[in-house]
């Protein structure tokens, strides 16, 4: 048992008890039994994405910065402050313009993380992290160094329909399609910020993680479960709980 089998005892409460939520079982669906409830939410990207979400939260600076140099190839400045649900409307944008999975801000860094467990990405959807970039850095008065970050089960190229075998194939399908992407974006002009837009991605750092990877650094970083101290074994847990979890068989075959 983990902190993660937890968060899933919570989901299954409410799945089976809808009417704390106001909302009615459905008599017909297909999730019948437990083991039905617990394999649907263990495949499903939103419940790895709240999961990722929690762990961001709880996990120390140098680790949140060890797991970031490693999928940009390089170290991100400053300290960040990590969003919620509440990003886009903090940067003045309509609710649903961008749907961020993840995303950092700090000083002198931007960093958003977009997360998959087997479904495709689009240039839409990377273009969509680069406009709540360029929110943040309008709404800032400053300009930063933006990244953006993929982490999924497979290789970087598995992530598209199109032929992008590369961090650097995507920003130049990024570069091509921003003349004719265009949102509904609040009072943020999209138009009179396009060439400031090309700009950040220009200078954008995209970077890719697997789902095994990211596993073994967090193996690698616990202090195992000779923990000498609370807050080692805290630590222990935490780690080993969301290593498990993007290792497990329903995880890896999506």
């Amino acid at each position: 048992m983990s902190w993660n089998q937890r968060y899933y005892d919570a989901l299954e409460f409410f799945f089976w008890e809808p009417q704390h939520l106001g909302k009615s079982k459905n008599p017909t669906s297909k999730l019948a039994t437990p083991e039905n409830v617990r394999r649907h939410l263990r495949k499903m990207e939103v419940t790895l994405n709240h999961q990722l979400d929690f762990f961001f939260e709880l996990a120390p600076v140098v680790l949140q910065r060890k797991i970031f140099s490693t999928a940009f190839g390089r170290e991100v400045e400053g300290d960040l402050v990590q969003f919620g649900n509440d990003v886009e409307n903090y940067f003045e944008l309509p609710i649903n313009t961008t749907q961020p999975d993840l995303f950092f801000m700090g000083d002198r860094s931007v960093v958003a993380i977009e997360l998959k467990a087997g479904s495709k990405s689009s240039i839409d959807q990377a273009l969509k992290y680069s406009l709540l970039g360029l929110a943040a850095d309008v709404k800032s008065g400053s300009d930063h160094q933006h990244y953006l970050g993929y982490i999924a089960p497979g290789q970087f190229s598995d992530l598209w329909k199109d032929q992008l075998a590369s961090p650097d194939d995507l920003k130049q399908a990024m570069l091509d399609a921003v003349p004719s992407f265009s949102r509904e974006t609040g009072t943020l002009d999209i138009v009179a910020h396009r060439s400031r837009l090309m700009r950040l991605i220009e200078n954008m750092a995209i970077g890719y993680m697997s789902y095994a990877e990211l596993a073994a650094l967090l193996v690698q970083e616990s202090p195992g479960i000779s923990a000498t101290s609370a807050a080692e074994e805290v630590y222990h847990k935490l780690l080993l709980g969301l290593a498990n979890e993007l290792g497990s068989e329903l995880r890896k075959n999506k």
